[in-house]
C-alpha cells in the first residue's frame, strides 16, 4: 500500500495565497443602493465633483474627507452601474463621452478601494489589497475590477499618450488625481492640463541637484523617445532633450526650476507605492519646485 503523501505546511499556505493577499476580487458593498442608477438621466457628475473638491489636495488625497462622507462618491458609483457605452451605446456616442466615462470610473473606483482599506478611519501605508484587482465593482452592467476600467480607457484613448497622466492608481508613485471630474465637452482641455500637472508634481519628475540627475517616472520615460521625435517634427528643433519638451509644457514659474537642471543625466524615479495620502505639513513630498537633493534611483 501506497503510503500517503505529506504536504509541506508551505505548500498549503501557497495554496491559500492568492486568498490571503486579495488576488481575489471582493465586492464592494456601497453605501447608497444602486436605484438612482437605474433612473432616465442618472449618469451626473456632481456628487461626484462635490467628493473631490472636498478631498483632492495639492499633496494628495484627504482620504479623512472620504470617510466623513462617503456616500457622494458611491452615489456616482452606483450611477455608473447600469449606465454606461456598452449599455446604453446612443447615451455615449461620441469617443469624448466614452473616455471621459472609463478615466471616471477608473479614478472612482480606485477612490473607494483604498476608502475600503480605511479600517477605524486609520488610512494604511500601503495598500494590503491590489487597487487594480482585489475589488470588484458593477460598472456599465456587469461586475468588473479597475484594471479593467483602466484597460477600456487606454482603449478608447488609442494613441492619445496623455491619457495614462490621467488615471491615477492610488498611490504616491502614480499620475495625481485631478480635482475635478473629466468632462466631455471640455476633455481636451481638462487632459493637457492634467498632464502639464503631473509633469509639475513630484509624482512625474524630480531633479536631484546633488548627483545631478533628472528623474523621471516610468510613463515619462517609456515615452521619452516618442515625445523628443513630435517635439523635434512640430518645432523643427535638431538635439532636443526631454527637458525641452517638460519645458514647453510648463507654467511660466515652472521653467526656471526646469533650466536648473539643464545638462543632468535622465534616471528612472523609483516607484512610490505608498497610498497617496495627503501628508502633513512636515511631511509633504512636494512638487518639482522643491528641489531634492536625496533622491537617488
Amino acid at each position: 500500500m501506497r503510503p500517503r503523501r505529506k504536504f509541506p505546511a508551505a505548500w498549503a499556505l501557497a495554496a491559500l495565497w492568492p486568498a490571503v493577499c486579495g488576488c481575489i476580487p471582493q465586492r464592494v458593498a456601497l453605501t447608497v443602493t444602486d436605484s438612482a442608477s437605474t433612473q432616465p438621466g442618472g449618469f451626473r457628475f456632481a456628487d461626484y465633483a462635490l467628493a473631490l473638491r472636498r478631498s483632492v489636495k495639492p499633496e494628495g488625497v484627504d482620504y479623512h474627507a472620504l470617510l466623513a462622507d462617503p456616500a457622494l462618491l458611491d452615489l456616482f458609483l452606483a450611477r455608473l452601474a447600469y449606465d454606461g457605452p456598452q449599455s446604453q451605446p446612443e447615451r455615449f456616442a461620441r469617443r469624448e463621452d466614452r473616455l471621459a466615462y472609463w478615466i471616471n470610473a477608473y479614478n472612482a473606483a480606485v477612490l473607494r478601494g483604498v476608502v475600503q482599506q480605511c479600517g477605524n478611519g486609520t488610512v494604511p501605508d500601503w495598500p494590503w489589497i491590489s487597487l487594480d484587482y482585489g475589488y470588484l465593482f458593477r460598472v456599465d452592467g456587469r461586475m468588473r475590477v479597475p484594471a479593467e476600467l483602466r484597460r477600456a480607457a487606454l482603449a478608447e484613448a488609442g494613441d492619445d499618450w496623455r491619457v495614462r497622466f490621467a488615471l491615477c492608481g492610488g498611490r504616491r508613485g502614480d499620475p495625481p488625481l485631478a480635482r475635478e471630474p473629466f468632462q466631455p465637452d471640455v476633455l481636451e482641455f481638462q487632459i493637457d492640463r492634467q498632464v502639464r500637472d503631473a509633469w509639475q508634481s513630484s509624482h512625474c519628475t524630480v531633479i536631484n541637484h546633488g548627483d545631478q540627475y533628472l528623474l523621471l517616472s516610468g510613463d515619462l520615460l517609456e515615452l521619452q523617445s516618442r515625445l523628443i521625435a513630435d517635439f523635434e517634427k512640430r518645432t523643427g528643433a535638431r538635439g532636443a532633450t526631454i527637458l525641452n519638451v517638460l519645458i514647453e509644457r510648463a507654467t511660466r514659474e515652472h521653467v526656471a526650476v526646469l533650466n536648473s537642471a539643464i545638462g543632468y543625466s535622465v534616471h528612472r524615479l523609483p516607484f512610490d507605492g505608498r497610498v497617496n495620502q495627503a501628508q502633513t505639513a512636515g511631511q509633504a513630498p512636494g512638487l518639482l519646485s522643491r528641489i531634492l537633493s536625496s533622491v537617488t534611483p
